[in-house]
């Protein structure tokens, strides 16, 4: 919450001031209050002006979900609660003072004769426990001092570690109902071209989250995976904003993802089922923007990503987490990506190390003639190109394949 409020305390001042990120600010810093009825209007206020919210919005909601508690804040939050215990009792003195002018002036005399036998009472009282904690501070030798200032230290140390709990608990409530913004996002804005600004950063903060400083709970990031899993998986493309798309954005998404799961060691592929969520929602929006232009800019870029994920599949198979599965669904969205490759499929029919591999090429192999076959003429021109180019190949092919029967 202090960091919201330092950080729209500086955007203020910013000459390139806007309203809709000082609302999100506003909004983001309600969410971390624990009040149901509040939690309901920014959701309600969210909603009412998500097409308005800007780059700089979205960066600021994913910032929660990657913010930690470091020691300067545990200082700044002892400071605070020392103060609201400061606060509370000088409101508790300012209301014994208003009951005390509302008393009429016997009544006071009153009281004042009993406050004053009771002050002598409680006097001589305090002079006796001063005497005997003089003699009882006197038999305390230095090393009872000692123990007694280890215990001291001891209750410091409970209640940091105490209010360090708490403020835990609290960060880890709110990135929860920020959370709950982003899966309105997806769900509300999925045709909005700046989806693909949070998905960027969501992907950024994915593969950045084993790095130090930049860890994010296991329980926000299993969320966080869900969210994007589910609703990219349903969500629809509207056709009305493909030529908002940043293409250059679009493709230097789904490069970072192919890099991140052709190159990720299996040992920590726990996020890689989602970011080949995230790779195959980019190739369909670019199956899109190819349906209804009839051209893709990125045609060649994605074919030779396609490639290079091959590559790795059936070089590295132990070290790498991509199935056949994957290879099908990329190329069932461009078909360019299978057809293209049908010569190198075919070569390694042949020339896999292991049975398991060349059923796996030949698989895709058979996929590529299939997609040829219900494709468009452009792409069949592709497939007799690819064959008349690398004759050898399939020849080679076709000898192996008429080898097997008797």
């Amino acid at each position: 919450k202090r960091k919201l409020n330092q950080q729209l305390a500086s955007t203020t001042l910013a000459d390139d001031l806007q309203w809709n990120d000082v609302l999100l600010d506003l909004l983001l810093s309600l969410l971390s209050l624990p009040n149901q009825l509040i939690r309901k209007s920014v959701e309600n206020s969210f909603s009412a002006f998500i097409f308005d919210i800007t780059e700089s919005g979205l960066q600021s909601m994913v910032e929660v979900l990657q913010q930690t508690i470091d020691n300067q804040d545990e200082d700044e939050d002892d400071e605070d609660d020392e103060d609201e215990d400061e606060d509370e009792d000088s409101s508790d003195d300012d209301d014994e003072d208003d009951d005390d002018e509302d008393v009429n002036m016997d009544d006071n005399e009153d009281k004042d004769l009993q406050f004053s036998l009771e002050n002598s009472k409680r006097a001589s009282m305090d002079v006796d426990e001063d005497d005997e904690e003089d003699d009882s501070d006197s038999d305390l030798d230095d090393e009872a001092m000692f123990k007694l200032d280890a215990m001291i230290a001891a209750q410091f140390q409970m209640r940091r570690q105490m209010n360090k709990k708490r403020r835990l608990e609290d960060l880890l409530h709110f990135k929860f109902r920020v959370l709950t913004l982003i899966e309105d996002y997806f769900k509300l804005a999925s045709a909005s071209a700046n989806i693909l600004d949070l998905i960027e950063m969501i992907l950024a903060a994915i593969l950045s989250s084993n790095s130090p400083g930049n860890q994010i709970e296991a329980e926000v990031l299993d969320n966080l995976t869900k969210i994007v899993t589910k609703t990219l998986t349903k969500c629809q493309i509207d056709s009305k904003s493909l030529a908002e798309i940043n293409l250059d954005k679009a493709f230097g998404i789904l490069d970072k993802a192919m890099n991140y799961i052709t190159h990720i060691n299996p040992k920590k592929r726990e996020m890689a089922p989602t970011v080949e969520v995230i790779a195959h929602y980019i190739l369909k929006l670019f199956s899109e923007i190819y349906r209804e232009t009839s051209s893709c800019p990125k045609l060649e870029d994605i074919v030779k990503v396609y490639g290079i994920a091959l590559d790795r599949f059936f070089v590295h198979q132990k070290k790498c987490v991509l199935k056949r599965d994957f290879f099908v669904k990329s190329s069932q969205s461009i078909p360019e990506c299978g057809v293209q490759h049908v010569a190198k499929l075919a070569s390694l029919v042949s020339s896999s190390r292991n049975d398991y591999l060349k059923v796996e090429a030949s698989e895709l192999m058979r996929h590529a003639f299939s997609l040829a076959d219900k494709g468009s003429q452009e792409v069949k021109e592709k497939l007799q190109q690819c064959i008349s180019k690398d004759k050898a190949v399939f020849t080679n092919y076709l000898a192996n394949i008429l080898s097997d029967f008797p």
